[in-house]
This record gives structure tokens, C-alpha cells and sequence, in this order.
């Protein structure tokens, strides 16, 4: 076979030749039936797959197999390498590669003419490689990737890229679902791990009714045929003093290749082959479902795994766990193959908690300023101030009997609740100081004060905590919201209306002392000043209302209404919105519209969302969603604002909520 001048240019060029049906279908045939006779023999330059004893590569079947041997002397084989090279040719290396199903090795990209360099002390780059493709070359089972024009890369480093490798999304989806999502399943909390754009590896039989017709074959018979010779089923078991075997009869066929031959009937005594019927594709179970994962400056097809907790776990307490085992996944992963985390719920939770905490330091730092400023006087100041961490130790032993958690809810009600727990401290403090300034002594004032401020203190503390009892007993998902909520504060009210009257009373006879001829500093005299000021303009006022008694009451009544019409015209909600970091879309296009199209579309809407600046990801998915929701016009684009590692050329995803 001699190439054309067009031929001969596009080489020089592109640095590739393409030659489709080179070889007849009886010749194609002959090459693929020798295989398994090669693939046979337990020959050292065999090399099997790291998972099993499967052959993945032979080398030099041309020293002893006829059929490969003709092969590499074939004039279709060898006379457009010397016209491409201009000269003889000579065998440098010979093999066969094949690619077991589910959990074969793939194919890592390399440069050869290192190798040969190596191996033959090759002067210089005067070599070239030809291949023949016995299968049909899909993506599914690993295609060859060429590089146009790199035949004038010169010398290149001669090694295994183990970053870049593109493995297949089934292969990604084995990895995903038999060592990811199951060693998941089984962390303490999680209730489900969904897979989100699955792509498990299945043969396709796409039957001829022509076919079926001709043959007097029904598709019943086809489809009992298929479950009579694809088994995997248990045996037996053989068990020993010390272990236990599992016995296995494993007849599942992994490939196309592996249907064709199948015997579906007889007729006339000769049997009926499936590939007579139709033809037969390597594919995967769904084609119909697919997500995507976009950054800035990739975009890449993914294996999305969506985890769900269990009902009454902490969710931090989850994620912890699940990001504990995360490295052991990337050890066992490929290289190229990167495990992302595009959601976690955590990350708003621990931030919405890290916020309400400094909200309750804040208060706290607060109450006890204002109490300063108030009494100017540092044991005065500490007795109130010593309520608060007792009275929310209390409270902590309260939620603990409760069964409750440090969450949002709980913590905001202990944040509301630092000025009602510090008022009765103080109102106590006020009337024993009183007591004081009549010239009574620290224990006599305090028993005299404490006794008659004690059922004001009472009523006040029951009064604030009854406000509360009608929010325990709402029903529906707003009553379990708040139930937690209402307790808390209750707990705190009533804790800290027993210390004040048990613990201020007593820190008030041991170290509050008389300021009758105490010396102040400029400050103090100022702030007294000031509070007089208050004082008197607050006589002043008190004085007027008392005067205007009609007009206070038409001001009330008025201030009533409008509190009423307030109410009736503001917006309500169930929860007030809280920015997660994250957006959900989903899009829906026409009734009639094909997977292929919806794709495209979904495609476009991504890529429309990730160009915008304040996007840092997105994770696009169409298809069927979990719980068995098939979505045939509609698909979701998640938009996320979280750091995220740079792309790679495949990706696995955690989603957690």
C-alpha cells in the first residue's frame, strides 16, 4: 500500500495517520480470535492487571504466534512506516493491550522515544508507532490520545504521566460507589449517600426487529438467554478450623465482546448468536443523567456524592468524621482522580455558632460596663456580675437533663437572657445598698432588704418565665424550632432568680461596705451629675403626663392602633434568610426536549453562572435525582462561593447537607 501526497503532508503536519476499516472483517475477526489463545499461556512478559489475573499486556506475540507474526511481515503494515520513514524498518517492540472491565489499569500517556533511546541507544527520534484497534474506540473503554504535531517535540523525558490520565467516568463511578459511598455509609450519622450522575458500566444490546423477524427469535427468548449465561451466584462455603471460604461460580460477562458469541436459540439445529440479533455496545446503565463541575478556569464531567445525615445527629460531629477518612480515599485513588468537597453545611453552622458565641461575650462585657458605670463601685459591680456565669451554669445543667445541644437557637436564647438575669441581681443589690445609706450594718441591711424585695423578685421571675409557656406548647415544625428556644430562656430566668436571692444576698453581706464618707474622683462626681440630670428631667416629664392624663391616653390608644396595623402589613416568613454561600437552580426546558439538548442548555446556563466574578464553583446535574425523581425537562445548577483546589482532568464530589 503506497500513501498519497495528501497523505504524506498531513503526517508532516499533524504528525498522525488515521486509516478506518484498514484491515477486512474476516481479517479483524482472525487477529480478535487468536487473543485468547495469547492471553492464555502463563508467559512471564505477560503482565496482569494489579486487581486479578487478567492479561493486560502481552509483549513480542510475534515470536511465537503465527497470525501476529504474519501480522508485523504484512505489506499493509509495514510499507507506509518505510515510505513515512524512508527507509527499513526493524520490530522494536510488539504487544498486545487489552483493558480489563470495571477495574483494569488505564492507559497513563507517555512520550516513547525516550524509551527507545534507552532500550536500543536510538540516535535519534527515527521511529514511529502503529496501532490497530481490534474494538470500536469509544470513550468508555479508554481511548488513544494524540497530540498533533509533537513529532517535533524532539527528546522528551520518557516517563508514565500519573497526573493527567483521563479515566473514564465508569471508572470514577466504580471507585465512587464500591469504595467511597460504601465506606460512608457506614460513618456514624450518615443516613444515605446518593449518587449524583452515576455511570455504571453496562453492555447495551440494541436488538433488530428485522433480525429478530428473520431468525423467528423473540425478544423474550433474547432476554432469557442473557439471564441464563450471565450468573454470579454463591456456591458453597468452605470452612476450617481457623477461616472461612466463600465459594463463588462466576460466569458475569464484563463486555460486548463477551455477548457476542452468546447462543440465544436453535433453530434447525443451528444456533442463533446474539451479535446475529442486533448489535452490542459497552456503555453505561443510565446515558440519561450527567453533572458537570465548573471553575473559574476548567470544566469537567464529575461522580457527585450527595451525603445526607440521620435524623438527631450534630451535623458537625458528622462531617468531622467524614473528613477524618478523606485522606485514606486519596490514597487509594489514581493520582489524576481528585476528591473535592462542593458543600458542607458545616462551614454556615460553625460560623453562625462562632457568631452568636462573640454576641454572647459582647452582651456579657456590656452588662457588666453598664453595671460599672451605674454604681462606681467595684464590689458592687462584681456581686451582680457574678449572677451571670452561675445563673448560665445552671442553665447548662438544665439543657443537659433536656437533652439539649450548644446550637443556634440555644445560644441566642442565653444571649436574650443576660439582661433578665442580671435585673433581679441588681434590683436586689439597689434596696440592700439603700438599707446601707440608713446606717444599718452590712448583715442587718442585707436580711432587711432581701426581705423586703424578695417577692418582687419572685413575681418578676415568674412572670418573665410564664411569657414563655404558650411557645411549649405550638405544634408543627415552628413548635420544635422554638420548644428548645422557650425552655432555655425559662431555665435562665428561673435559675437566676434563685441566686439572686440566695447568692447576691449573701456576697452583699460579705463584701458590700458603706460609702457614707467615701472620697470620689472627678468621674465619679461627673456621672453623678449626670444621673442627677436624668433624674430631674425624668420628674420633669413624669410631672406633664400626670398634668395630660387625656392626651397620654389618646397617644396610648393611637400607639395601639399602629402597633395593629404594623403587625397585619409586615412581611411575614417562616425563617428569616440566611446567606449560606451557596445558590440552587433549577431549569426546565420544553416538554418534548431530548436528553442531548437538555444537556447542551444545562451546559450554557452553567457556563453563564461560573463567568460570573462572585462565583468561585458550580456543579451542574441533569437526570434522575435521588429518591427516584426522574427529571426529564428539568436539571439544578448549584453556584458555591467556597475555596475549592484547582481542576484536574477528573473529579469525584462530596456534597454534604
Amino acid at each position: 500500500m503506497k500513501l498519497t501526497p495528501e497523505q504524506l503532508k498531513q503526517f508532516d503536519e499533524e504528525g498522525y495517520l488515521f486509516f478506518p476499516n484498514y484491515f477486512s472483517p474476516e481479517e479483524t475477526a482472525i487477529l480478535k480470535g487468536s487473543i485468547p489463545e495469547v492471553f492464555a499461556q502463563r508467559r512471564e512478559e505477560n503482565v496482569r492487571e494489579k486487581t486479578g489475573d487478567v492479561v493486560r499486556t502481552a509483549f513480542a506475540v510475534h515470536t511465537y504466534h503465527p497470525v501476529f507474526e504474519a501480522l508485523v511481515h504484512h505489506p499493509r503494515f509495514v510499507e507506509p512506516a518505510e515510505q513515512l520513514l524512508r527507509d527499513k524498518t526493524y520490530i522494536h517492540q510488539f504487544k498486545i493491550n487489552g483493558k480489563a472491565a470495571f477495574d483494569g489499569d488505564v492507559w497513563q500517556w507517555h512520550q516513547d522515544y525516550g524509551t527507545w533511546k534507552n532500550d536500543d541507544d536510538m540516535p535519534n527520534c527515527h521511529a514511529m508507532n502503529l496501532a490497530i484497534f481490534l474494538d470500536e474506540v469509544m470513550p468508555i473503554n479508554g481511548p488513544l490520545m494524540l497530540v498533533p504535531r509533537s513529532q517535533n517535540a524532539g527528546d522528551l523525558k520518557a516517563s508514565h504521566d500519573l497526573e493527567t490520565t483521563s479515566y473514564p467516568l465508569w471508572t470514577l463511578d466504580e471507585f465512587a460507589e464500591t469504595r467511597i459511598a460504601q465506606r460512608l455509609s457506614m460513618v456514624n450519622g450518615v443516613a444515605q449517600v446518593q449518587v449524583l450522575g452515576a455511570q455504571k458500566y453496562a453492555v447495551h444490546v440494541q436488538l433488530d426487529p428485522a433480525a429478530l423477524a428473520s431468525h423467528n427469535v423473540g425478544i423474550n427468548e433474547v432476554e432469557n438467554a442473557l439471564r441464563a449465561w450471565n450468573v454470579n451466584l454463591p456456591t458453597g462455603q468452605i470452612t476450617g478450623p481457623q477461616r472461612s471460604f466463600a465459594l463463588q461460580t462466576s460466569g458475569q460477562l464484563t463486555s460486548a465482546d463477551h455477548y457476542r458469541s452468546l447462543v440465544v436459540a436453535y433453530r434447525n439445529g443451528i444456533p442463533v448468536r446474539l451479535e446475529e440479533l442486533g448489535d452490542l455496545v459497552d456503555s453505561v446503565e443510565d446515558d440519561k443523567t450527567a453533572s458537570w463541575f465548573y471553575t473559574k478556569n476548567d470544566d469537567q464531567r464529575s461522580i457527585v456524592l450527595a451525603i445526607q445525615r440521620q435524623p438527631g445527629t450534630n451535623t458537625i460531629e458528622v462531617v468531622d468524621a467524614i473528613k477524618k477518612i478523606l485522606p485514606t480515599f486519596r490514597e487509594q485513588i489514581p493520582p489524576s482522580v481528585e476528591i473535592n468537597v462542593l458543600y458542607d453545611r458545616s462551614v454556615s453552622i460553625r460560623e453562625s455558632v462562632e457568631e452568636v458565641q462573640f454576641s454572647l461575650i459582647l452582651a456579657l462585657a456590656l452588662v457588666v460596663m453598664v453595671i460599672f458605670l451605674f454604681l462606681r463601685n467595684f464590689s458592687a459591680t462584681l456581686i451582680p456580675s457574678l449572677a451571670l456565669p452561675m445563673s448560665i451554669v445552671g442553665t447548662f445543667a438544665i439543657m443537659h437533663l433536656f437533652g439539649f445541644s450548644l446550637n443556634n437557637l440555644s445560644l441566642m436564647a442565653l444571649t436574650l437572657c443576660v439582661g433578665f438575669v442580671v435585673d433581679d441581681a441588681i434590683v436586689m443589690l439597689e434596696n440592700i445598698s439603700r438599707h446601707m445609706e440608713m446606717g444599718k450594718s452590712a448583715m442587718h441591711a442585707t436580711l432587711d432588704g432581701s426581705k423586703e424585695i424578695a417577692f418582687t423578685i419572685l413575681s418578676m421571675t415568674l412572670s418573665l418565665a410564664a411569657v414563655f409557656i404558650p411557645v411549649l406548647f405550638m405544634s408543627g415544625m415552628l413548635g420544635r424550632l422554638l420548644n428548645e428556644f422557650a425552655i432555655t430562656i425559662m431555665a435562665a430566668v428561673l435559675v437566676s432568680g434563685v441566686v439572686s436571692l440566695t447568692l447576691t444576698p449573701m456576697l452583699c453581706a460579705r463584701w458590700l461596705k458603706p460609702q457614707h464618707n467615701a472620697r470620689h474622683g472627678w468621674l465619679y462626681n461627673a456621672l453623678e451629675r449626670l444621673f442627677e440630670a436624668w433624674k430631674n428631667a425624668y420628674d420633669v416629664t413624669l410631672r406633664w403626663v400626670l398634668r395630660h392624663s387625656r392626651f397620654t391616653m389618646v397617644v396610648f390608644i393611637a400607639i395601639f392602633v399602629v402597633t395593629g396595623w404594623m403587625f397585619v402589613k409586615m412581611p411575614k416568613d417562616f425563617l428569616p434568610s440566611e446567606d449560606s454561600g451557596q445558590l440552587f437552580a433549577f431549569t426546565e426546558a420544553a416538554q418534548d426536549v431530548s436528553f442531548d439538548e437538555m444537556a447542551r442548555l444545562q451546559q450554557q446556563a452553567a457556563a453563564l453562572v461560573k463567568e460570573d466574578a462572585a462565583v468561585e464553583s458550580v456543579m451542574s446535574f441533569i437526570g434522575q435525582g435521588g429518591g427516584g425523581a426522574s427529571w426529564a425537562r428539568a436539571a439544578w445548577v448549584s453556584a458555591m462561593a467556597a475555596g475549592l483546589e484547582s481542576a484536574a482532568s477528573r473529579r469525584k464530589g462530596l456534597f454534604i447537607w
